[in-house]
């Protein structure tokens, strides 16, 4: 039940008045040195606010190690908080501005202040570039919240919220995309009616080069219309960890078979140096971090990426 504000709260159309925008960028502590992340938007799912995080150089394993958030927000209209007409505070009041992340599942929401609006500016920008996330183990939305940082001189011409720490209102920013298998491997979901519920695409010319996380050089499709998707969805009640392990695994392995067919002597050259986030970096990774027969029989590399599943994704 949403609760009544006997206080103007800042609407949709004020806080697209405000114009508020955002720079960031995420990246990971790797002994002495510290790591970008890529990050790309997520096609299919329907969520215009989802990003997915790639570590090039596949070094990051979010089950323990952190990660830090370097965050610029820039309010063009900052003023129109405060407007006689349709504002949210006195002129003399302070609005705080603070991001807020909540991982599905968990009832602890983290926030940090990012700083404070007052009357008198009229373009604002926020920095931190020391923001730390300890914990990204499921997918994980971050707001901006503007609140009451410094109560005002009331006027006999309004009635705004005007308690420290009053919450103004709240805006999803971005959602990080991270519990689904697509965070670890390239995974691309299709609408197909009458279609498999899964396939895999591989069109290779040197895997050296080749970037790993461009579904134009490889893919596991995953197919919404197929009557076992709500199975293997982790957001649907029908969800079957067994059966999702099942299909993965199999759709992961017939992937690196493809890949290998496409190599010299059908198997892979680990002896090769390649590129940051190249089809060869990837397939090391998850041969050496990560327990992959990648080189070994169709049985073999099956049962290893089982193994995998079960013993480490859960």
């Amino acid at each position: 039940m949403s609760q009544i504000k006997f206080f103007p709260t800042i609407s949709e159309d004020l806080y697209s008045k405000l114009d508020v925008s955002f720079s960031r960028k995420f990246s990971f502590q790797d002994g002495d040195q510290k790591r970008d992340f890529e990050e790309s938007a997520i096609d299919g799912i329907g969520d215009a606010k989802a990003i997915k995080l790639t570590d090039p150089s596949y070094k990051w394993d979010r089950t323990n190690c952190g990660l830090f958030l370097s965050l610029v927000v820039n309010i063009r209209n900052a003023k129109e908080l405060f407007s006689s007409k349709n504002g949210v505070s006195y002129p003399t009041a302070k609005v705080g501005v603070g991001l807020v992340w909540k991982p599905d599942g968990s009832r602890v929401k983290n926030c940090i202040k990012l700083g404070e609006i007052s009357a008198l500016d009229e373009e604002v920008r926020l920095a931190n570039d020391g923001i730390f996330i300890p914990d990204l183990n499921s997918n994980t939305g971050f707001s901006i919240v503007f609140f009451v940082s410094k109560p005002g001189a009331p006027d006999n011409q309004h009635f705004f919220g005007n308690k420290e720490g009053l919450v103004l209102g709240s805006f999803l920013a971005w959602r990080i995309i991270v519990s689904g298998i697509g965070s670890l491997f390239p995974v691309v979901l299709t609408s197909q009616i009458g279609g498999p519920l899964w396939r895999c695409h591989a069109s290779l010319s040197r895997i050296e080069e080749d970037e790993f996380s461009n579904e134009d050089n490889i893919a596991v499709f995953i197919n919404k219309e197929h009557p076992l998707y709500p199975f293997i969805d982790k957001d649907s009640p029908l969800y079957n960890k067994d059966l999702f392990k099942e299909v993965f695994s199999s759709a992961l392995a017939f992937l690196i078979i493809q890949i290998k067919e496409s190599c010299e002597g059908g198997k892979i050259d680990f002896s090769k140096s390649g590129e940051k986030g190249s089809v060869l970096v990837a397939l090391k990774y998850f041969q050496d971090e990560r327990g992959f027969a990648i080189n070994s029989n169709s049985s073999e590399l099956l049962a290893s990426i089982k193994k995998y599943f079960e013993e480490d994704f859960n």
